[in-house]
């Protein structure tokens, strides 16, 4: 384990407390981003993006989770692609959106599967397919998601097959 590995596990620990010390939970994630630690990246910029723990800065969460994009992290590609869907933190772009739903699938994000399957089927920053979106679904559903188990903050109409 190197050093930015091991400032992530301890800010992992002292997240999970009942009252976290946000200067050392700070600090630690800091730390393990100066040694290029992806994970303490997304999780930062989580922290930073929604508002927990820290006070809500959207700007500096993407640009954290463009950091850890560039590094492959499945999380922080879903969360660019939900902040473009909806414009939050970013100017909306649909094509982001789904460009960034597909990086994250591909990475084996299973919500992304099945976002990417829904965006075909809406055409969502790409042209509608039924054909497409149902191999995206099955996809998902072999990965155990189902529109039941979706993140409903995302996804939040019903979709039926005509």
């Amino acid at each position: 384990m190197n050093t930015g590995q091991a400032h992530y596990k301890r800010a992992l620990a002292e997240v999970r407390k009942q009252n976290p010390d946000k200067e050392q939970l700070e600090n630690l994630l800091t730390a393990s981003i100066d040694r290029e630690e992806p994970l303490a990246m997304y999780a930062l910029g989580s922290l930073l993006f929604h508002g927990h723990i820290f006070s809500r800065n959207r700007a500096k969460g993407i640009t954290l989770f463009k950091e850890a994009a560039e590094y492959k992290v499945p999380d922080a590609i879903f969360e660019l692609a939900v902040a473009y869907e909806r414009g939050t933190g970013v100017t909306q772009s649909d094509n982001l959106a789904f460009h960034y739903y597909n990086r994250a699938a591909l990475q084996g994000d299973g919500q992304s599967h099945f976002e990417v399957g829904r965006c075909y089927y809406y055409g969502i920053g790409v042209k509608k397919s039924k054909q497409h979106s149902e191999i995206w679904f099955e996809k998902a559903e072999e990965l155990g998601i189902t529109y039941e188990q979706v993140d409903k903050r995302v996804t939040s109409s019903k979709l039926e097959f005509a």
